[in-house]
């Protein structure tokens, strides 16, 4: 952060999150990363089914998804996850069958639009249900910040060091997978 923000944007970001409402946001978004919130949205999916949200509160949610890039941000961490997987498998496979870094993303990146098309469903109803408690016009000034100068700045450096510490994990995982399944071969 201190590399893309100034002192006044990470001060106008602070102002934020110290706010009542920014601190609101971070509650509820808190609550639902838990691992119980899996089996609470989908009950909550299930009572979209007979009462639906307005049309104009889909609107203002999905004005948040673009402006925290939260689908963009999803899609990233189910690619990294798949590129992980792939270089795994790949990895274990005898060198001359093996593809590169390189080529296998390019492969995975085939896949990207319907990876987003799904993820921007799935995360329109997460932020159904995290934000249910607020209102539209809090939506409305969550929204303002996130598309502000410091906003922009918060979310797009908070996303860039999330995905650049995921695809590394990834990688270190995948590596280590390959490193067993290798293992696994040569004592088979």
């Amino acid at each position: 952060m201190t590399e893309s923000m100034t002192v006044k944007d990470i001060n106008k970001t602070l102002k934020w999150l110290d706010s009542p409402l920014g601190k609101k946001c971070t509650r509820l978004e808190e609550a639902a990363s838990t691992p119980e919130t899996l089996s609470e949205v989908q009950k909550f999916a299930a009572q979209l089914q007979q009462a639906p949200p307005a049309a104009d509160r889909l609107d203002i949610l999905r004005r948040l998804d673009a402006a925290v890039k939260a689908t963009e941000t999803n899609v990233e961490i189910t690619m990294n996850a798949q590129l992980a997987v792939a270089f795994a498998v790949v990895k274990s496979l005898p060198m001359e069958q093996q593809g590169s870094l390189e080529g296998i993303t390019k492969q995975l990146e085939k896949t990207r639009p319907q990876l987003e098309a799904a993820m921007r469903s799935q995360t329109l109803l997460f932020t159904l249900y995290t934000y249910q408690d607020l209102t539209n016009a809090e939506l409305e000034k969550y929204i303002q910040f996130a598309t502000s100068s410091a906003g922009t700045k918060f979310h797009v450096a908070t996303i860039s060091g999330f995905k650049k510490a995921l695809l590394d994990g990834s990688l270190n995982w995948g590596e280590s997978i390959a490193d067993i399944l290798n293992q696994s071969k040569h004592q088979s």
